[in-house]
């Protein structure tokens, strides 16, 4: 009697329980090699494979050659998988706990190709919420999915690596400056003595930034100066405060034609979800610090410049551009105070250059952009005068 199989055409058509199968074949004997890879591939005993026709064999050992061999090629990341549920790629590596990252690690230095199911299971993780091209992960709890991920298919797997493997030696150094850097005193940390691990909000981001010395500060006296023109001489009677610095700063980002709503103060994922998808791209700002000096108050603000990613129809790299060029513009009000064109008031000067830095934060959405750290100085007379004192 004779009966169909089905050859696969493609790594999608082989699963990595199939794969690891064929890589488990004994090397020395080629035909048992041939026949074991066909009957594994093709889902049919080793006695089905022997009584075929020899040209069968050639024929079907050839198209399989083939496919095992464009395992080196590049695959595209599938973001939604089915397997025993919908699982989903996790939507920001840049957020990868420490706990993943390690486990991760420490299941590709005893073997990759051997420990790729249980890979997959943390890179991947139960579909908690979805919402059209949005979805929220399972937080990870360690737990050893890969008994259903031995059912995933091989190109999926491929893609999924390969993103990972394209920034692990980046994780890897971050961790490792990480895993030092916290040992600082002065490193960010929560209320209860714990470092910051979550770059979500930006303020870690910018703050290990700061830590590094790669953010923008005014010279201390005796220091080298920037080559710039002086700033001009502060004309106000009194200093600027931190209402009138975000008033201006909001006045000057809602009459830009890329940005769409404001924020300021603390940035949380509550105020996100409040947030339509009509409210993005968005400027938000933060006054991080105040230097008072004779003469001078200096406000160091957090100015992020950030819109929504749509799976499937957002250029991430168009967005980077754009929301770089509009952060761009903003300081361009403030470095051109003297132009008739500028928005500012002229006792405000920014301190250049400045530092920014890309990012990509995982809410209910996932938003991308740039983030600054500007420093305005403004005039203060320390006027015992004008002091609030009976």
């Amino acid at each position: 009697m004779k009966k169909t199989i089905t050859i696969p055409e493609n790594l999608y058509d082989v699963t990595i329980d199939q794969y690891q199968r064929v890589q488990a074949i004994p090397e020395g004997d080629e035909l048992r090699q041939v026949v074991e890879t066909i009957a594994i591939l093709c889902d049919i005993t080793t006695e089905e494979v022997m009584a075929m026709e020899k040209k069968d064999i050639d024929h079907i050992g050839g198209v399989i050659g083939g496919i095992i061999d464009k395992y080196d090629e590049e695959y595209p990341v599938e973001r939604i998988i089915e397997l025993d549920q919908r699982y989903g790629f996790h939507p920001n590596l840049s957020r990868i706990t420490l706990a993943e990252f390690a486990d991760i690690e420490t299941l590709c230095k005893d073997s990759f190709d051997k420990h790729l199911p249980q890979v997959m299971g943390i890179l991947y993780r139960p579909i908690e919420e979805e919402h059209k091209d949005f979805y929220r992960i399972a937080e990870y709890d360690g737990e050893d999915r890969s008994e259903y991920f031995k059912d995933m298919k091989m190109a999926h797997a491929l893609g999924a690596a390969a993103f990972f493997l394209r920034i692990g030696t980046a994780l890897a150094d971050a961790l490792d400056s990480f895993s030092k850097a916290v040992k600082d005193p002065s490193y960010p940390r929560n209320t209860d003595g714990s470092p910051r691990l979550s770059i979500s909000q930006g303020r870690t981001l910018l703050n290990y930034r700061r830590l590094k010395g790669r953010t923008s500060r005014r010279p201390s006296p005796g220091s080298p100066t920037n080559k710039t023109e002086p700033p001009p001489k502060a004309t106000s009677e009194h200093m600027r405060t931190v209402n009138q610095i975000l008033d201006e700063l909001e006045g000057i980002a809602l009459d830009h034609r890329f940005i769409r709503s404001f924020k300021q103060g603390e940035f949380s994922e509550v105020d996100i979800k409040k947030l339509a998808g009509d409210k993005y791209p968005i400027c938000h700002a933060d006054i991080s610090s105040a230097t008072i000096d004779r003469g001078t108050m200096t406000y160091q603000l957090d100015i992020l410049v950030m819109d929504m990613i749509l799976p499937g129809q957002t250029d991430a790299q168009e967005q980077y551009s754009d929301t770089l060029r509009t952060l761009n513009d903003i300081v361009s009000q403030y470095a051109q105070v003297l132009s008739a064109q500028s928005d500012v008031d002229r006792d405000v000067t920014i301190e250049l250059p400045l530092d920014c830095e890309p990012f990509t934060a995982r809410f209910d959405n996932l938003l991308t952009g740039w983030v600054g750290t500007v420093m305005l100085v403004t005039s203060n007379d320390l006027d015992l005068c004008a002091a609030a004192f009976a």
